[in-house]
């Protein structure tokens, strides 16, 4: 009985399959017309060769694959004229409806297949007006594709300008590069994708990344159930696989990601440029430091050099005038003792102690009597060295040679002394000698001009007695011999003269020493 059962069931599931089977297979296997407005890189539109491309043309590549449709894409250049045709039985699927799109009664959308961002995009000549702050309203122009943004989402921007409703996205891009408008609000990724495409990215700035979302799906007739499920149950299939993942990447990218990306490049090649102009100038601070070095070090020789040769003159003079046989000393415009010589120290009977401590030239004995009579007032004194007598208590006459000289501009000043007295004593002598010599000439010529008129006198007296009667002889006598004696008289007069006249002082000594 059990094997009469299974007799009669397989043949008829046999039989249901082969009918079932070649139905099944017709019905996956649907073709499907696809109105596609290509204005909307890079999404859907035309490649260079006219191709119709795009992440949304691949995404229903891949959905009719796994569904099995055969898909005919054609393409049209508004999206309205695309739902115009799909209403009129022309077209079964539009691609790439806007979730802002109005769906009448006899259509529906599909499950999203993306969802895109409104930004606003400026030309970096724009940036400041348009985000000027400190203005209540902002008044610069803004254009927009038709249905992707509401005019309560504009007055959030606080526009006042004039705005300006395009069609596509292509036409709004042509908007910004032709400067027909200040702003642009577009779909993020076609905006970035069309400005990368034409290398102009850097001279155009995102003042809003984010204005809102704008979901992307299919349009199909309201009656076209099996065609809708089939194509919702692609779109679910493909979101959740890597498939979907691997779609974006190719199209789209992470803008998010490519954008701080290019950012972390700028500031690399910015941080780069800092570190080497960092490193130029670190360098030339460096190379600056190490010749100002060079230059301070020469410098620094240069000035030891000078010290050195400095304090070696300082040593000399020092030495010089120690070891001056004249005696030297170094005064202050007041009268303080700077410096001394042994020379000096030697007639005050002090050492060299007793300048340390404070020392005036006018507390000295023999140096301050001279410094006052030489009038030592930080000038060149007048007529050149002195010659002073200085009369000591112990009643040794010393005589000194004495002068005053100014060395700088603060009037100090420089006295030599110079100790005479034996000089002096010595021209004294040679003087007296001199003297002497110079008298036995006067005598010796005096003796002999005495002589002469003696002789006269002696002849006429040895002839006095023979002819003292002739009266010619007494004339000879009364005229010759008063003159003689008158003669005689004469140099007798200037010998006596010669002792009591002044002795004329030697030129360069006071006449007040011989007083």
């Amino acid at each position: 009985m059990i094997k009469l059962k299974y007799k009669i069931i397989i043949p008829l599931l046999l039989i249901l399959l082969s009918v079932y089977l070649p139905i099944e297979s017709y019905a996956t296997s649907i073709s499907v017309k696809v109105a596609v407005n290509c204005n909307l890189p890079p999404f859907q539109y035309l490649d260079k060769n006219g191709n119709i491309v795009g992440l949304y043309i691949d995404i229903l590549n891949e959905i009719a694959k796994n569904e099995d449709l055969i898909i005919e894409y054609i393409v049209f250049n508004e999206t309205s004229k695309a739902i115009e045709a799909l209403k009129n039985g022309l077209v079964d699927v539009v691609l790439g409806v806007s979730s802002r799109n109005d769906v009448s009664s006899e259509l529906k959308k599909t499950n999203d297949i993306y969802s895109a961002t409104l930004c606003m995009l400026v030309g970096n000549e724009n940036i400041a007006k348009v985000l000027n702050n400190e203005q209540d309203q902002r008044t610069y122009s803004s254009a927009f594709e038709l249905d992707t943004i509401s005019f309560s989402q504009l007055s959030q921007l606080k526009n006042s300008g004039n705005n300006l409703v395009v069609g596509d996205q292509i036409q709004l891009y042509n908007t910004l590069i032709k400067k027909q408008s200040e702003s642009v609000i577009g779909v993020k990724e076609s905006m970035v994708y069309m400005l990368e495409s034409n290398a102009v990215e850097d001279s155009y700035a995102i003042v809003h990344n984010y204005i809102s979302s704008i979901d992307y799906s299919l349009m199909l007739r309201k009656n076209d159930l099996v065609l809708y499920n089939s194509i919702n149950r692609g779109i679910n299939r493909l979101r959740t696989s890597n498939t979907y993942e691997q779609l974006l990447d190719k199209w789209i990218g992470n803008t998010e990601q490519e954008i701080a990306q290019g950012m972390k490049k700028k500031m690399l090649s910015y941080i780069a440029i800092f570190v080497a102009i960092a490193l130029i100038v670190i360098s030339i601070i460096g190379y600056m430091n190490y010749k100002l070095k060079e230059i301070v070090a020469d410098k620094t020789k240069e000035i030891s050099k000078k010290m050195q040769q400095i304090e070696d003159e300082s040593i000399l003079r020092e030495r010089l005038i120690e070891f001056s046989p004249a005696g030297i000393i170094l005064l202050k415009k007041d009268g303080s003792v700077l410096m001394m010589n042994s020379i000096i120290r030697m007639m005050e009977g002090i050492d060299e102690k007793s300048i340390q401590s404070g020392l005036n030239i006018r507390d000295l004995n023999v140096m301050g009597e001279l410094y006052r009579q030489v009038s030592c007032n930080g000038t060149t004194t007048a007529g050149g060295p002195a010659t002073i007598k200085y009369d000591s208590k112990d009643c040794n006459n010393q005589i000194f040679r004495c002068q005053c000289q100014s060395v700088n501009s603060e009037n100090y000043s420089v006295m030599m002394v110079e100790d005479i007295t034996k000089e002096e004593e010595e021209k004294q002598v040679i003087f007296e000698l001199r003297k002497s010599k110079a008298l036995n000439q006067i005598i010796a010529g005096m003796a002999h001009e005495i002589k002469n008129p003696l002789m006269s006198i002696n002849t006429f007296a040895s002839l006095i007695q023979k002819q003292g009667k002739e009266e010619e002889f007494q004339a000879l006598f009364s005229k010759h011999v008063p003159k003689e004696v008158e003669r005689i008289n004469k140099l007798i007069n200037m010998l006596i003269n010669l002792y009591i006249k002044i002795i004329p002082v030697p030129q360069g000594i006071k006449k007040s020493v011989f007083q």
